[in-house]
């Protein structure tokens, strides 16, 4: 997973300076923000409830923009690694949970009111998400579950603000699914909310 992680990043940050120098039009970004999980229960639920304590985490990616000013929308091609984390009591004993999400995807800004330097939009997602395995760890044993892979889509609004000549801030919220296809049987919706603020250069 770690390798396929480094690999990725590194391969898309080259092609992305590569022709960010030969094409204006192209732009680079950088993100982080939130990553709220809000099902199944069993990822939202704390780990006293017999759930993973997946509540609110962390996730950073980059992005590659095409900047069209002819039309009102932006296509974005962008990885997402979200880093989800638990902790908590269970019958008296400590227990920690992790998993990690490697989300791979295409989405669309479109620009509800163009303006000079702020902009609000709507936008919509499709991703292949890659599920790390999830850990459990107690003084007692560790117990693992294997890894899987998903397509998922989401919906969102934002803003992008030019700061200055050269950068803008795009700031959005995002609810996405992250297993719309390639469910198992009996496998519930995993659902997150997604807090993004991305510096584009």
């Amino acid at each position: 997973m770690k390798k396929l992680i480094i690999i990725s990043t590194a391969v898309i940050l080259v092609f992305l300076f590569h022709n960010t120098s030969n094409a204006q039009m192209l732009k680079i970004g950088l993100s982080g923000g939130l990553t709220n999980v809000t099902s199944p229960d069993s990822y939202s639920n704390s780990v006293s409830q017999n759930g993973y304590g997946f509540g609110s985490n962390f996730h950073f990616g980059a992005q590659a923009r095409i900047d069209l000013p002819l039309i009102p929308f932006t296509p974005i091609l962008f990885i997402d690694y979200h880093m989800l984390k638990g902790e908590g009591d269970m019958n008296s004993i400590n227990i920690k949970t992790s998993q990690n999400i490697l989300s791979i995807g295409a989405e669309g800004e479109y620009f509800i009111l163009p303006l000079p330097f702020v902009k609000p939009y709507i936008s919509l997602d499709v991703t292949l998400n890659k599920f790390g395995e999830i850990k459990e760890e107690s003084s007692l044993l560790t117990v693992t579950q294997g890894g899987f892979t998903r397509y998922g889509g989401g919906i969102g609004v934002g803003v992008v603000v030019t700061v200055l000549p050269l950068v803008d801030l795009d700031l959005g919220l995002k609810y996405q699914t992250l297993n719309l296809v390639g469910k198992a049987d009996g496998e519930n919706n995993i659902s997150i909310v997604n807090l993004n603020l991305a510096v584009i250069f």
